[in-house]
This record gives C-alpha cells, structure tokens and sequence, in this order.
C-alpha cells in the first residue's frame, strides 16, 4: 500500500542549504530504499520524516518513522543478506531481505556509513553519512524548507521503472568493469538488484526475470555455431530478427549453408578451420573438393581458444592468403573458456546488424586471446579413431535428419 492509501505523513524537516558532490543515481537508490521500507512497516495513521544536517565535511539524511521497529534481539542482524525481523515477517509484508544489505553496500560506495536505532513498537531511525566532497553543479541539493507532503506519495512511489537499472548504471561507471557478461534470471527483483551490487563490480551483469527474457537476450547479438555435413563447423551470423528454424537441425552442406545464409542478409565462416580434423574445414572433403568454396566465406576464425597456437597461425595465414577477415573467439561448448578469445573492432558493435556490417567493411583491428592448457583429451580428440569416428556419426546424421530439415524450410517457406 501507498503512504496516501495509510494515511501516512510524510514529512520534510528544516535543514541549512547545503549542497553536497555525491552520484545522484546511488543517492536516490539510497532514499528510496529507505523511504519504501519506512513506509512498508508504518502501521496506517503514521509519520515517515525525512531529514538532514551537516556536521563537519560530512552530511547526514535520517529516515524516521513510527513503525513496527526492529527487536532488540535481531538488530544485530538486520544488515545480514536475506534476513527480515520476525516482526516484519509477521506482519505480511512482501520481502527478500535484501534492500537494507544492498542499501548499506551503496552507501559504503559512497565513502559512507548507514546506522540507525529502532525500538520495537515505536519506530527506527536510519542515519545516512557521506561526504560533502567538492561541490559542482551536479551535487545533490540537501532540502531547506519545512513542508508537509502527506498527499505527495511520489515521493518514495511510482519509482521502480526509473530504479530497475540505476544499481546497474551507478556501480558500472568504473572505468575498470570487465567486459565478461553475467546473465541472471530471477523473478525477484531485490534478488537481482543484490546481484547487481555484488558482481558490477567485476562483470557487465545483465539480469531479467524470466527465463523467456534471458532466450530473447541470449538470441539477440550472437552467432551460432553450426555442424555441416561435409565441410566442419561454421560461424553464422544474420541479421537481427531473422531466425531460421533450418539451421536448428544439423547436416546440411556447405553449399547449401552459405546459399542459405546469404539469400537471407547474414555471414558466415569457417571455425578453427586447422583444428580437430573431424570438423575443421581444412581437412574435409569440401575443401579438398572444391577449395574455391573459400572465396565465398565472409570470414575466417584466425583465432580459437580450443585450438593450438600452430592451428590457429595457419588459420591466420589462410585468412591473410584469400583477404579473409579473422575473428577470434572462444570455445562456446566450454564455460572455462568464455572470455580468453577476441575480437576487436574500430566502432561499438550493438547487434547483429552492427557486426555483420562491421566484417563486411573489414573493420576489424585485431583478433586473438589465450589458448587453453593441452589436455590429453585434446590429444585423444586427434586419434584416427576418434577424428573418423566422428566424422561418421556426422555424416549419419546428417542424412537421418534430412527429412527433418525439409520440414524446417518448408516450415520457414510457409511462415
């Protein structure tokens, strides 16, 4: 319920005007946080009292309210990750136990400290304390005017489209942030608001809240990795939007691939085309067939984290050899791997648009990263039998499953 639909008083107290250089996003995380939970445990008919004071080079925010307050036995827990008070699980209230922990997480980035004093039956008090800093235009305005604002619930409502990224946008503006990406799926938001706060620091964390979302990100901006009958593995990239029922079944030719990939505006190439012989392009039928199919690759994976450093040069040379350009990545088959191989290009790369644009202009600067240890798996991988072997199966499947891929385009021709 709203502070309106309580009949709760909000109120401003009197400060002096003092304007303080902290970061307004984490700010108003802080305060609405406070102001949402003050207002959550305030029985109908209560006073929720926002106000502020300097004390030295520091300025300091209360919160108070003539709630349920917090037992004198659990305030020492108060701060712990998915703890609640008994009280506050007792009284019905929707919870995750989070906002206080990630409250005082966000205030501590602030060069902060986030206290208070409760009694239970009579209310809590939060404290706010971070420093004025150098004061600039963009400083936050601390309130300098008495007013009642008990009809003003926007003042900690309505706030949660605005606040869904403002964790994700406040701890990422450091310049240090890797470029790996965390996914998380939650349909609780004080949960990925947590994850948020914990990993921004190290990831680029993306979180939605179902796991149709998290398809819908995974689908958007990639490639996939596909097993041709003849020819190996290859890249394939199209052009956002478009989705091809065909290639989710294996086995189709490279000839048919690269015809159907480019009728439909994507790219393709070869991937770790000097790698394990049972599905690189080099050392395939295709290639010793018709070794012209080259010329119609948009690129060539000069790069793979899977792959030895003497596969991967001779996947440079080929590139270099035809005017290919090389792209680098990992093994998408193995977690450990995500990360240690790159590409990088001379502009911002936003979709698949973006990319398929960018390597057909040739706008790359580069490509490589870090090849995994050799394992005696890769060495087992090599055998005569296993490389045949698999070439078998392959082939097997590729002609079982041909009724099935024309199902698909007859599926995609009908759509």
């Amino acid at each position: 319920m709203t502070a309106q639909e309580k009949h709760i008083q909000l109120c401003i107290e009197t400060c002096p005007q003092q304007q303080i250089h902290s970061d307004v996003k984490m700010m108003d995380l802080i305060l609405e946080n406070l102001l949402s939970n003050a207002i959550k445990y305030t029985p109908q008919g209560g006073k929720v009292t926002l106000s502020a004071s300097v004390e030295g080079k520091m300025a300091m925010i209360h919160v108070c309210d003539t709630g349920i307050g917090i037992p004198k036995a659990e305030i020492k827990s108060i701060f712990k990750t998915f703890f609640r008070a008994s009280n506050a699980i007792n009284s019905q209230e929707m919870g995750s136990g989070l906002g206080l922990m990630l409250t005082r997480k966000l205030v501590e980035k602030l060069g902060g400290k986030l206290s208070f004093v409760s009694e239970e039956g009579k209310g809590t008090t939060f404290c706010v304390k971070v420093p004025l800093g150098n004061v600039t235009d963009s400083s936050v305005r601390l309130v300098g005017e008495k007013k009642n604002v008990a009809t003003e619930s926007s003042l900690a409502e309505d706030k949660h489209d605005e606040t869904c990224q403002t964790v994700s946008s406040a701890v990422l503006q450091d310049a240090d942030v890797s470029t790996d990406t965390l996914l998380f799926v939650d349909d609780n938001e004080d949960l990925r608001k947590y994850i948020r706060m914990t990993f921004g620091d190290s990831y680029q964390v993306v979180d939605v809240e179902s796991a149709e979302a998290a398809l819908k990100y995974l689908k958007e901006g990639k490639g996939i990795e596909y097993d041709t009958r003849d020819a190996g593995h290859f890249i394939v990239v199209l052009p956002d939007g478009v989705q091809l029922k065909l290639l989710n079944v294996r086995g189709l030719t490279l000839k048919h691939l690269i015809q159907i990939v480019h009728q439909h505006g994507g790219i393709l190439g070869p991937a770790h085309p000097y790698g394990v012989k049972s599905s690189s392009f080099m050392s395939l039928r295709a290639a010793r067939k018709n070794a012209s199919l080259i010329e119609q690759f948009d690129f060539i994976e000069v790069f793979n984290t899977c792959e030895t450093p003497q596969a991967n040069e001779l996947a440079s040379q080929l590139a270099e050899k035809h005017g290919k350009p090389g792209l680098g990545g990992s093994d998408s088959h193995k977690a450990d791997y995500v990360g240690m191989g790159y590409t990088e290009f001379d502009e911002d790369i936003t979709c698949n648009d973006d990319l398929i644009r960018a390597v057909r202009e040739n706008r790359i600067v580069g490509a490589g990263g870090r090849e995994r240890e050799a394992t005696p798996g890769m060495a087992r991988k090599m055998h005569w039998t296993a490389v045949y072997g698999f070439m078998a199966y392959n082939v097997g499947l590729g002609y079982l499953f041909t009724p099935f891929r024309k199902f698909r385009k007859v599926q995609e021709l009908t759509l």
